[in-house]
């Protein structure tokens, strides 16, 4: 009788469409390197994943099917009967694959989803774009047509998607992002040695580590804020505007400070050059997450 009741309560959670497992087989790209292809095929997963929508088949469960059957990505694109028979391998309703070209007016990003069940094409779109600085937010485009109703994968008209779109995609169609960041201010000072008449005779220099924590603010793809703590028991705001930055907080509670500076690198790991109190040069290693 339980599991009678337990079928039950199965079919129902699908049948509203609140439990749809999707498997994130990614892009498939003649252009890229698998590195960053796995980069997009991140974002693709991300996107739908904040559409609160679908559960996503952990993608080391996805290696292993393709390792165990000693298959690629490379084809499957156009082979949906195949793609079909690996999402039912992984336990998934629908799977998603995608494609990345170039043509001569630039690139195409598109991505497709095939039902398990019944092997057919439930959703197809590709958008065009003029640089590949585009594509995360071409891929978030496009999850954003996603739907599902009565717990099927349909496509949304594109009048519909502003209305409907999660709280988390409407942040994300504006260019803006949120991550964790830890940032170490190494401060340089000196130790001086004194002689008995008062001269001195040597100098030290050491480094003090003011560690900050927070989060960091990207909009298109580029820090433009963070807002944390520093374990000088105090905070810290700091604005970019492009690759230069100003910083202002407080030490030991109420004390206040202020640099400004320029950082260099990636959007992961960057470092700082800068000023701390307009005079004192440091250095800054910065960390997101």
């Amino acid at each position: 009788m339980k599991l009678k009741g337990l079928m039950i309560l199965m079919v129902l959670i699908n049948a509203f469409g609140f439990s749809i497992v999707v498997a994130v087989y990614g892009f498939e790209s003649e252009i890229f390197n698998d590195r960053v292809v796995a980069g997009y095929t991140h974002i693709l997963e991300s996107a739908l994943f904040d559409t609160g929508l679908f559960e996503i088949v952990d993608r080391s469960s996805l290696e292993k099917v393709l390792q165990e059957h000693k298959l690629e990505l490379t084809g499957l694109v156009q082979n949906v009967s195949r793609v079909a028979e690996l999402g039912k391998l992984a336990g998934a309703d629908y799977v998603v694959v995608g494609v990345i070209d170039q043509t001569p007016a630039g690139y195409v990003v598109g991505v497709r989803i095939i039902d398990v069940k019944t092997a057919k094409i439930v959703f197809t779109h590709s958008e065009s774009i003029a640089s590949m600085g585009e594509t995360e937010n071409v891929i978030e485009k496009i999850v954003r047509l996603i739907d599902v109703e009565n717990g099927v994968i349909v496509k949304r008209k594109p009048k519909d998607v502003a209305e409907v779109q999660p709280e988390a995609l409407k942040r994300l169609n504006t260019g803006v992002r949120e991550k964790s960041m830890i940032a170490v201010d190494l401060l340089p000072a000196y130790e001086e040695t004194k002689d008995e008449y008062g001269y001195v005779v040597d100098r030290s220099l050491y480094f003090v580590p003011l560690i900050k924590f927070g989060t960091a603010e990207f909009k298109n793809n580029r820090i433009s804020s963070f807002r944390g703590f520093n374990i000088a028991l105090g905070t810290s705001r700091r604005n970019y505007l492009g690759s230069f930055f100003f910083e202002y907080g407080t030490v030991i509670f109420f004390v206040p400070y202020f640099e400004v500076g320029i950082s260099f690198g990636g959007e992961s790991v960057f470092v700082d050059a800068g000023l701390f109190w307009f005079a004192l040069p440091y250095l800054a290693f910065n960390l997101t997450f």
